[in-house]
């Protein structure tokens, strides 16, 4: 039971931070504090705001970091494929696993026919159907998770993660090729 707990916590783990891995403010425009717009090195406080340095040099290292970040996706586009067909395996499987399990001891529960059996079962029985259905809501969850956090759309990232999202989610339409912008 301890190794089930583990493989559903990492599997969990997994599938939460990989939407996250690439989320960086890339304007200066979204820091709202002196102290924070200061230790970026590509911005300057000015006028009670936080605006982009005009110099040409640091200009280009920006550009050259943002593009990095945001074609990461693009570029491992086949690794989220390759996840995404184990993580539609996944989300179908444990649910239905945990359901015959369940089923399987509330039946044996049902036929010793003590309470205390029949309580205990009933619980975890719960505990089960709700793991099932967070499981199975996994991608919403993440997609929701991803709107809340400020500076996203700015930043961005939100192109280069709807490649990982849809190689994740949806397999068969990830766009591998060299050229992939979906």
């Amino acid at each position: 039971m301890k190794k089930k707990k583990l493989l559903i916590g990492v599997i969990l783990a997994i599938f939460l931070l990989i939407p996250v891995i690439n989320v960086n403010a890339a304007d200066c425009s979204s820091i709202t504090k002196k102290s924070t717009c200061n230790k970026r090195s590509s911005c300057t406080w000015k006028n009670k705001s936080c605006q982009e340095k005009s110099n040409s040099s640091n200009t280009a290292t920006n550009e050259k970091v943002n593009s990095t970040n945001v074609k990461f996706c693009t570029r491992t586009a086949k690794i989220w494929k390759i996840v995404g067909r184990i993580f539609m395996v996944v989300k179908i499987v444990i649910p239905i696993i945990l359901i015959i399990y369940s089923t399987i001891d509330l039946s044996k529960a049902v036929v010793v026919g003590k309470d205390d059996e029949l309580k205990k079962v009933m619980k975890a029985f719960m505990i089960r159907a709700i793991s099932g259905v967070v499981i199975f809501f996994i991608p919403t969850i993440i997609t929701l998770f991803m709107g809340l956090i400020v500076g996203f759309s700015k930043s961005g990232a939100e192109e280069d993660y709807k490649v990982c999202r849809t190689c994740i989610m949806n397999p068969s339409r990830c766009n591998t090729s060299k050229d992939a912008s979906n």
